[in-house]
């Protein structure tokens, strides 16, 4: 294929994706409408007893489905980056969802933070409750009702004890609510741009590798028998590593049940650590670059993209998306691939100083004997 043929396509490629991403998003934004909503709530606290007693929001679901939802409660003063410990609030908050049969749906118990839950909802009207809770006594009668019944409330309140000990039981505190309902298929706002990036981040590599071939025309790699061996085997490698490490996860979760369930920061971990055992083995084995493969242009891309994604990741950790209510979320993708992409890097710079050791000792050896 010559040059201006890959470039064209590709570039034709970028515009297809763009165009398709676009129409993608704003398909999913006619389709599926979002609740937003965001309010304060002044709170005071006297002897152990809080006004007003309850706080609550509504919202409308106009079609059934499964829903996302996102609810922010943070004391003024404060952001989801630097939460308050119980001992700066006079209360925890509890917090539960009703229908409009007055059937509760979820509820739990924090002194502040994000909660992000996924549910199944039918048509009709929902209610939030933010109930303030600054004694272990009333919580536990509380508990009773709405959070886990008669049986296991003297271990849940227990579990809090410490927490409603440090309360500031007078003072006042303004507290920030926000609200976000939206069906859960908005999520492919997010599945469709990352895709959409993967996909530019090919087509724009295409067009690198194509600008800086001196042929007119883009040759196919070549390998010889060695290196598809060697190729086998970096395969098998990175393959029984994933087949462990997966197993070792179902282990986590289903048996011991130690481990939190960031899915997509420990499954992409999994991922990223197979390409990476593949990659390397085979550099290290000179079977990675192709025989009519030049490295050093390959290099250049490689340090490039790993050194954009570290960017894009360390951007995603200093305005607190990459860690959000203790999880990581997608973003962590971004850290592992610059670390996958620089550590190609490292290896092929370190394998290239060994060769060139090896061949400098390999010529004093020569010059002894003569």
């Amino acid at each position: 294929m010559r040059k201006s043929t890959a470039v064209l396509i590709a570039f034709l490629c970028i515009l297809l994706i763009l165009a398709a991403s676009i129409w993608g998003i704003k398909a999913i934004d006619k389709n599926d409408s979002v609740w937003n909503a965001s309010w304060s709530k002044e709170y005071a606290v006297s002897e152990g007893v809080a006004t007003p007693s309850v706080c609550q929001t509504e919202f409308q679901v106009d079609k059934e489905g499964d829903y996302a939802i996102s609810l922010s409660l943070i004391p003024e003063g404060y952001d989801e980056k630097k939460l308050p410990a119980a001992s700066d609030l006079g209360f925890l908050t509890s917090v539960l969802l009703f229908d409009q049969d007055d059937n509760e749906l979820y509820s739990t118990t924090t002194s502040a933070g994000l909660l992000d839950f996924t549910m199944t909802l039918s048509p009709g009207t929902y209610r939030i409750e933010y109930h303030p809770q600054t004694n272990v006594d009333a919580y536990e009668e509380f508990a009773k009702d709405y959070l886990c019944g008669a049986y296991a409330v003297k271990s849940w309140a227990n579990a809090l004890r410490e927490d409603f000990g440090a309360l500031q039981k007078n003072g006042s505190w303004v507290m920030r609510y926000e609200m976000r309902i939206a069906p859960s298929g908005t999520s492919l706002v997010i599945a469709t741009s990352a895709i959409a990036g993967l996909l530019i981040s090919i087509c724009l590599t295409v067009v690198f590798l194509a600008l800086i071939t001196k042929g007119k025309k883009m040759q196919s790699p070549k390998y010889d028998e060695r290196q598809e061996l060697e190729r086998g085997r970096g395969f098998k490698y990175a393959f029984f590593f994933l087949l462990i490490y997966f197993l070792l996860l179902i282990v986590a979760f289903d048996v011991t049940d130690t481990v939190t369930p960031d899915y997509c920061a420990l499954i992409g971990l999994g991922i990223i650590t197979g390409i990476a055992i593949y990659v390397v083995y085979c550099i290290w084995h000179e079977a990675y670059f192709a025989l009519n493969q030049k490295t050093i242009p390959v290099m250049i891309l490689f340090g490039f993209i790993g050194l954009f994604n570290l960017g894009i990741a360390i951007g995603s950790y200093v305005n607190g998306v990459m860690i959000r209510n203790g999880r990581f979320g997608v973003n962590i993708l971004n850290l592992y691939c610059a670390l996958l992409f620089l550590a190609v890097f490292v290896a092929t710079l370190l394998k290239k100083f060994a060769d060139s050791h090896g061949k400098s000792a390999s010529g004093e050896d020569d010059d002894d004997e003569e």
